[in-house]
Protein backbone atom coordinates (compact mmCIF):
# COMPACT_ATOMS: atom_id res chain seq x y z
CA UNK A 1 0.00 0.00 0.00
CA UNK A 2 1.32 3.47 -0.82
CA UNK A 3 1.97 5.87 2.00
CA UNK A 4 -0.47 8.39 0.43
CA UNK A 5 -3.26 5.76 0.86
CA UNK A 6 -2.03 4.79 4.31
CA UNK A 7 -2.36 8.95 4.96
CA UNK A 8 -5.56 9.13 3.33
CA UNK A 9 -7.23 6.00 5.36
CA UNK A 10 -5.90 7.16 8.67
CA UNK A 11 -7.18 10.93 7.99
CA UNK A 12 -10.58 9.57 7.35
CA UNK A 13 -10.27 7.34 10.17
CA UNK A 14 -9.84 10.45 12.27
CA UNK A 15 -12.29 12.34 10.61
CA UNK A 16 -15.15 9.46 11.31
CA UNK A 17 -14.20 9.43 15.11
CA UNK A 18 -14.26 13.31 15.21
CA UNK A 19 -17.74 13.17 13.75
CA UNK A 20 -19.09 10.58 16.32
CA UNK A 21 -17.47 11.79 19.02
CA UNK A 22 -18.94 15.45 17.83
CA UNK A 23 -22.49 13.58 16.88
CA UNK A 24 -22.63 12.31 20.81
CA UNK A 25 -21.77 16.03 22.18
CA UNK A 26 -24.57 17.52 20.10
CA UNK A 27 -27.01 14.79 21.37
CA UNK A 28 -26.60 15.05 25.17
CA UNK A 29 -24.45 18.44 25.33
CA UNK A 30 -26.70 21.17 24.31
CA UNK A 31 -24.43 22.51 22.31
CA UNK A 32 -26.50 24.12 19.77
CA UNK A 33 -27.30 22.31 15.83
CA UNK A 34 -24.04 23.86 14.71
CA UNK A 35 -22.15 20.65 16.70
CA UNK A 36 -24.76 18.48 14.64
CA UNK A 37 -23.64 19.81 11.40
CA UNK A 38 -19.89 19.63 11.80
CA UNK A 39 -20.12 15.60 12.41
CA UNK A 40 -22.67 15.61 9.76
CA UNK A 41 -20.16 17.05 7.30
CA UNK A 42 -17.49 15.21 9.09
CA UNK A 43 -18.70 12.11 8.67
CA UNK A 44 -20.15 12.27 5.40
CA UNK A 45 -16.31 13.10 3.74
CA UNK A 46 -14.74 10.39 5.94
CA UNK A 47 -16.85 7.73 2.98
CA UNK A 48 -14.93 8.75 -0.01
CA UNK A 49 -11.78 9.84 1.55
CA UNK A 50 -11.45 6.44 3.40
CA UNK A 51 -12.99 5.01 -0.51
CA UNK A 52 -9.67 6.87 -2.18
CA UNK A 53 -7.23 5.51 0.69
CA UNK A 54 -8.48 2.06 -0.22
CA UNK A 55 -8.94 1.88 -4.14
CA UNK A 56 -4.57 2.58 -4.03
CA UNK A 57 -4.60 4.79 -7.33
CA UNK A 58 -1.81 7.24 -7.40
CA UNK A 59 -3.21 9.67 -9.67
CA UNK A 60 -2.18 13.40 -8.52
CA UNK A 61 -5.71 15.25 -8.97
CA UNK A 62 -7.70 11.43 -7.15
CA UNK A 63 -5.15 12.70 -4.11
CA UNK A 64 -5.58 16.40 -4.63
CA UNK A 65 -8.98 15.99 -4.48
CA UNK A 66 -9.07 13.60 -1.36
CA UNK A 67 -6.29 16.22 0.18
CA UNK A 68 -9.01 19.06 -0.63
CA UNK A 69 -11.95 17.12 0.92
CA UNK A 70 -10.61 15.99 3.69
CA UNK A 71 -9.10 20.28 4.92
CA UNK A 72 -12.39 21.26 3.57
CA UNK A 73 -13.98 19.03 6.17
CA UNK A 74 -11.72 19.50 9.05
CA UNK A 75 -11.45 23.97 8.24
CA UNK A 76 -15.46 23.48 8.05
CA UNK A 77 -16.56 21.29 10.97
CA UNK A 78 -13.50 22.93 12.79
CA UNK A 79 -14.92 26.20 12.55
CA UNK A 80 -18.13 25.22 13.30
CA UNK A 81 -17.05 22.80 16.25
CA UNK A 82 -14.73 25.53 17.73
CA UNK A 83 -17.65 28.38 17.77
CA UNK A 84 -20.54 25.53 19.38
CA UNK A 85 -17.95 24.29 21.77
CA UNK A 86 -15.84 27.47 22.70
CA UNK A 87 -17.89 30.51 21.02
CA UNK A 88 -14.17 31.00 19.42
CA UNK A 89 -13.13 31.17 15.65
CA UNK A 90 -10.41 29.45 13.84
CA UNK A 91 -9.48 32.35 11.82
CA UNK A 92 -11.21 35.00 9.66
CA UNK A 93 -13.29 32.50 6.80
CA UNK A 94 -12.56 29.25 7.57
CA UNK A 95 -15.97 27.77 7.66
CA UNK A 96 -16.41 29.21 3.82
CA UNK A 97 -12.37 28.25 2.76
CA UNK A 98 -13.94 24.69 4.02
CA UNK A 99 -16.55 24.73 2.36
CA UNK A 100 -14.80 25.94 -1.22
CA UNK A 101 -12.35 23.21 -0.58
CA UNK A 102 -15.11 20.51 -0.37
CA UNK A 103 -16.86 21.66 -3.60
CA UNK A 104 -13.21 21.75 -5.16
CA UNK A 105 -12.35 17.92 -4.04
CA UNK A 106 -15.68 16.96 -5.07
CA UNK A 107 -15.30 18.65 -8.67
CA UNK A 108 -11.89 17.07 -8.43
CA UNK A 109 -13.36 13.26 -8.31
CA UNK A 110 -15.53 14.49 -11.14
CA UNK A 111 -12.57 15.46 -13.23
CA UNK A 112 -10.84 12.65 -12.34
CA UNK A 113 -13.30 10.08 -13.05
CA UNK A 114 -13.67 11.51 -16.75
CA UNK A 115 -10.50 11.27 -17.48
CA UNK A 116 -9.04 8.13 -15.89
CA UNK A 117 -7.13 5.60 -18.05
CA UNK A 118 -6.71 2.31 -17.60
CA UNK A 119 -10.25 1.53 -16.91
CA UNK A 120 -11.18 -2.18 -16.57
CA UNK A 121 -14.63 -3.33 -18.05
Amino acid sequence: MHLASRILIIVAALMGATGVGLGAAAAHGGFGPNLAIASTFLLLHAAPVLAIGLSGREGRLWIASAALLSLGALLFAGQLGAGALWGKSLFLMAAPTGGWGMILGWLGLAASAAFMSGVRR
